[in-house]
This record gives structure tokens, sequence and C-alpha cells, in this order.
């Protein structure tokens, strides 16, 4: 907008030598980037309090049969007849600080889990998922998925990818999803 800035650029480079033996070392350490991780606390994240601080669902419940670590789980259960998208979620927002890079990890179990639409819900089978919103908790942002399980399958942690929170994020949605 105003007048044209000029700046004097300098660049000082300083040659040290560099052994062949310690070539992979130096590489090793050069091509590291600065990355901290850090957990979020997820409010009964592991269901010990019931389905508390999670959204309602009314295909979820509580599980002291079938349990990972702890006392009991979350489970969905869809019945085979349903074609709408009811309760196919269980959803938690968890405060997020914009620019930071977020990512879900949950164990999950499938028990025949058959690849279906439901409304206008493509299948993702038993998965996790993390979207964004913004500080009044309105929907700002997708992020990602992690791989779905169906059929009948044991135990396993499943982790979206990294997914960097917006600039006007307040919120990163976590969804446990039967879809």
């Amino acid at each position: 907008g105003g007048e044209p800035k000029h700046y004097e650029r300098r660049l000082e480079i300083t040659v040290e030598p560099a052994y062949p033996a310690t070539f992979a070392a130096r590489k090793a350490f050069l091509s590291q980037s600065e990355y901290e991780r850090q957990d979020v606390p997820v409010p009964n994240g592991g269901f010990e309090e019931g389905l508390g601080k999670w959204s309602g669902n009314p295909r979820a419940a509580v599980d002291t049969a079938v349990k990972h670590s702890g006392q009991q789980s979350a489970r969905i259960t869809i019945p085979a007849t349903q074609t709408d998208a009811t309760g196919i979620y269980l959803v938690q927002n968890v405060p997020a600080t914009p620019g930071k890079l977020y990512q879900v990890s949950a164990w999950v179990k499938s028990e025949n889990v058959k690849g279906v639409t439901l409304g206008d819900k493509s299948p993702t089978g038993v998965t996790a998922i993390i979207e964004f919103a913004d500080k009044d908790g309105k929907w700002l942002a997708s992020g990602d998925y992690a791989a779905g399980l169906y059929e009948t399958k044991d135990w396993q942690q499943i982790s979206t990818d990294a997914s960097r929170a917006p600039e006007q994020a307040g919120f990163a949605i976590i969804f446990l999803a039967l879809r």
C-alpha cells in the first residue's frame, strides 16, 4: 500500500569437514523435525462413568461383559432392519487449539458388521473420526477417518491421521462410529 521497502540480504556459509563415517548419523540428525506429542484428556474416554460426557444415542449402551480394559465399554447396536442414520455415533467435543495437530486413537471391536448405507451415510465400519467445531460448538471442518473394522474382529487399536485444527477452531469433535 505504501512506498516500496528495500532490505539488504546476506548469507553466511560455514564449511565444516564431514567424515564418511559420520554421514549416516548427520543425515538422521539433520532430517529430524521438531515434534512434541501430548495426550489430550478425553473426559470419560474409557466409559468407566457410563455414557456420561458423550452425546445421547438411543443405540448405545454400556457393556460390562465385553471390555478392553477397565470395568466396561460402550456398545452401539444397529438392528439389521435399520435404514436411517439413527444412533450411529457417540460424539464428544474436546477443546482444541487452532493450528495444532490432532489425532484420535481408540480400541474397537466389531461383531457382524456389514457395509450398508444408512440414510445418506456411506458405510465406514466401526471407526473413529475427528472433525472440528468453532468456539460455539458449530461444525467447522472435516478431519480424518480411521480405517474401519467390518465383519467380526477382536480388539484393535485404530487411529486417524493427524489433522490440523483450523484457525477458528475451538473444539476437536471425536466421533466413535458404527456406520
